[in-house]
Order: structure tokens, then sequence, then C-alpha cells
């Protein structure tokens, strides 16, 4: 395993390694835990949505006692102007992506990643666990909102008042053998008028993020990718809604010679292997997972 370890947050989340007192009873587990992304914010008026921000990203390599049954939790992503939900697995957790700022509207912006401005407001959305996050975008002009935060980098801002900010890029990892990004911010929404249809709306950040809405041509917001926590386009058009942040996943990766797992029921799971690696990835609900 190469866990390339990161997004360490609260006190009891330090890494676990050897030597053990008894090594026939842990089990070294490479662990990537994705929360949901966020919601990303409506037009208001000629104020265009900012953008959700991406789902906070955890990984580590993480020591656990066999026989053990450990929670596992895959957060969800946040509806419109909502935060998105947190995974866990064992006392490893990923906090859920801020939403998306809508005008004259009292929100939760602040997540795993902040989620992006709108309006002309002077307040970047700071991530709550700087590991897992990055601050959302800000807004300009009144018509061009802010990217969501990604899990590696920042939204963008406002570039003028026809061009949004485009989601944060979100964090590489190769647990699974591939690379893939998760935790991308959302794109912010634009604003324009019939007579003025040059509207470029953000594009989502690496990671899952969904692009935003611009006003002319009329296309929808896009919704954060499910399973990999980015956050939801905002909105700025004729289809003024804000997107969904999309929801988290959690990854585990053991040597199979080590040990064998038993999910509990509720835990929706897929199984790989990469040499005597053993992969689960868990896409869905909440449950428990016991190493044996």
């Amino acid at each position: 395993m190469n866990p390339g370890i990161y997004g360490l947050c609260a006190p009891n989340n330090t890494p676990i390694q050897g030597p053990f007192a008894d090594p026939r009873k842990y089990l070294s587990v490479q662990a990537l835990i994705v929360a949901g992304g966020g919601g990303a914010g409506y037009r208001s008026g000629s104020v265009p949505g900012g953008g959700g921000g991406a789902g906070g990203v955890a990984e580590q390599v993480f020591g656990v006692t066999l026989q053990t049954p450990y929670t596992v939790t895959v957060g969800g992503g946040g509806s419109q102007i909502s935060r998105g939900s947190l995974s866990q697995f064992a006392s490893l957790s990923a906090v859920g992506g801020g939403s998306g700022e809508a005008a004259g509207i009292s929100s939760i912006f602040y997540g795993g990643s902040g989620g992006g401005g709108a309006g002309i407001t002077t307040t970047r959305y700071i991530s709550m666990c700087s590991t897992q996050g990055s601050s959302g975008g800000l807004a300009v002009a009144n018509t061009a909102s802010g990217g969501g935060g990604g899990a590696s980098a920042q939204g963008g801002d406002g570039v003028s008042g026809t061009a949004s900010g485009n989601g944060g890029a979100g964090r590489v990892s190769t647990i699974t053998g591939v690379t893939a990004y998760y935790g991308g911010g959302g794109g912010s929404g634009c604003y324009s008028t019939g007579a003025s249809p040059n509207a470029i709306a953000g594009t989502g950040g690496l990671g899952g993020g969904g692009n935003g809405n611009a006003g002319v041509p009329t296309v929808a917001a896009v919704a954060g990718a499910n399973n990999t926590g980015g956050g939801g386009g905002g909105g700025g058009g004729t289809n003024a809604t804000g997107a969904s942040g999309g929801s988290g996943i959690v990854i585990l990766r053991w040597n199979a010679l080590q040990a064998q797992i038993t999910l509990s029921s509720g835990l929706s799971y897929t199984k790989t292997t990469v040499g005597t690696d053993t992969i689960i990835t868990i896409t869905g609900g909440t449950g428990t997972v016991t190493f044996n």
C-alpha cells in the first residue's frame, strides 16, 4: 500500500502504526473517507448562486483491532443551500461540504470546504478543517458569484460581471490502484439578460464538482457527482435553482493474506483486488465492518 497520509483533523485521528505488542491482533488498513458535497446557492433577482463546497477528504493508514466492529457511514450530498453530511470510518471522519450562498439568505457556508459567495461579499467562507478542504471564492459585481472550495484548491473568485468563479480542484488518490480525484468544488452561477447573452458560469472542479448555470443559454446547474463528494453547481439563469452536492464514499484497502472482512447489512459496497490487497469500496449506508 502507498497511503500518502493526510487529512488529519481531530486529535484522535493520529495515525496508528507499528510495532504492536502482539501483531496477530492488529491490522494496518489504508482508509479514504470522503464526505458529502455541499448544495449550491440559487439565483435571487440578478444575483446568481455560489457553488457548493466539496466534501472533506481524509486518508491515512489506520491500525485496527481484529474481531472488533468499526462504524462506517457514507455521507449524503446537501440539497440546495444545505451542507453535505459527514462520512466516517472508526474514529476518522470527514466533514460535509459547505453550502453555496444565495443573496440575502442566511445559510451554512462552512464545511469540509467553504461554499462560494454571492452578491458583493467581502467574506471568504473558509474550511472547517483546513487539512480536508479549501475556502470558497468571492463574488463580484452582483452578477458573478464565487466557486465552491475543493479538497485541495480554493474556489475561484468571480472574474467580472459576466464570468463567475470555477470550483476548486479535489484531492488525488491512488487507493484503488487507479488515479482519481475526490472532492471537487461546484462551479458558480452567472447572470445576464437576453440583451447581454455572454454570461459564463463556473465549471466544477476536478473530483466531481458540478457546473454552474448561466443566464444564456439556459442550461440547468449540474449536481455534484455521487461518490466523489463534489459540490453542486450554482443557479444563475432562467433555471435559477442551485444543484445538490454529490454523496461521499469510504474505501478500505489491506493485505488479504492477513485478514478477511465482514460487513453488516445496510452498507452498499463492491470488492476488488490489486495483487494481494483487497479493496472494499463502500458507496452508501451506515453499518459496521469487522476484520477477522
